[in-house]
C-alpha cells in the first residue's frame, strides 16, 4: 500500500512539473476611446488633476510557446489628446493642453510598460502683482498670463484589472518631464507625476485600430 501510495505521488508531481504553463489573460481592446483621469502633481508636489481620452492606432499581439510555457505579449500605439491643470499656491496655477504618442506594452500579467513623446501649449496664470521692466518705466500687472509651447517625454507603470468581464480598468503611475520655450528668453523645464486610471465606460470616440 505504501509502495502504491509513493508511486502515485511520484506520478503527479512529475505531470505537475511537465504541465505547460499559460499565461494568456482575458484582453480586449474597447470599441470607444477609454477615458483618463489622474492626480497631476507639477513637481510632484502642487496639487492638480489631468482628464483625456485615448484613441488606439495599432495593436500587435504575439504568442510565444516552449516546453514549458506559453505566453502572450500585446503592444499597443495610441493618442492621449488631454487637459492638465494645478496650482502653485502663492505663485501661480498652470493649464496645459497636450497630445501625447504613446508606445504601450502589456506583459503576460497584464502589467503596463510605456513610454510617450508629447507636444503641449502651456499657459501660466500669475498670482498677485507682476513686474515687468521696460526701457521708460516699470510695469505692473495684475493676474498676468503668459503662454509658451511645451513638448514632453513620459514613462509610465501600471496593471489592468479586470474587475467586470467587458469593461477594463487600468491604473498607473506616470513621471514626464516638460519643456517650455522662450521662457524668460531661455527655455524652461519642470517635471509632473501622476496617479490615475483609465475607464472603458463604452462611451466616447468609436475606435478601429489597425492589428498585427
Amino acid at each position: 500500500m505504501k509502495q502504491i501510495i509513493t508511486l502515485a505521488l511520484i506520478t503527479s508531481s512529475f505531470l505537475g512539473f511537465s504541465q505547460k504553463k499559460v499565461f494568456n489573460r482575458e484582453f480586449t481592446i474597447p470599441e470607444k476611446t477609454p477615458l483618463v483621469f489622474s492626480y497631476f502633481g507639477s513637481l510632484g508636489i502642487h496639487p492638480g488633476v489631468k482628464a483625456g481620452f485615448e484613441y488606439s492606432l495599432l495593436f500587435k499581439e504575439k504568442t510565444k510557446e516552449n516546453k514549458r510555457r506559453t505566453k502572450t505579449i500585446r503592444k499597443n500605439l495610441l493618442l492621449l489628446p488631454s487637459v492638465s491643470f494645478y496650482s502653485h499656491r502663492d505663485s501661480h496655477k498652470g493649464l496645459l493642453l497636450s497630445v501625447d504618442l504613446i508606445w504601450r506594452r502589456y506583459t503576460k500579467r497584464l502589467y503596463i510598460i510605456d513610454v510617450s513623446a508629447g507636444l503641449g501649449h502651456y499657459t501660466r496664470f500669475n498670482s498677485g502683482t507682476t513686474y515687468r521692466v521696460t526701457p521708460s518705466k516699470i510695469e505692473t500687472i495684475k493676474n498676468a498670463r503668459r503662454s509658451y509651447f511645451s513638448p514632453s517625454l513620459s514613462a509610465s507603470f501600471g496593471k489592468r484589472l479586470q474587475f467586470i468581464k467587458s469593461y477594463s480598468t487600468d491604473i498607473y503611475i506616470r513621471n514626464t518631464y516638460h519643456i517650455y520655450t522662450n521662457f524668460n528668453s531661455l527655455i524652461g523645464n519642470d517635471t509632473s507625476f501622476e496617479l490615475g486610471f483609465r475607464m472603458d465606460l463604452n462611451r466616447g470616440i468609436s475606435q478601429d485600430p489597425k492589428i498585427k
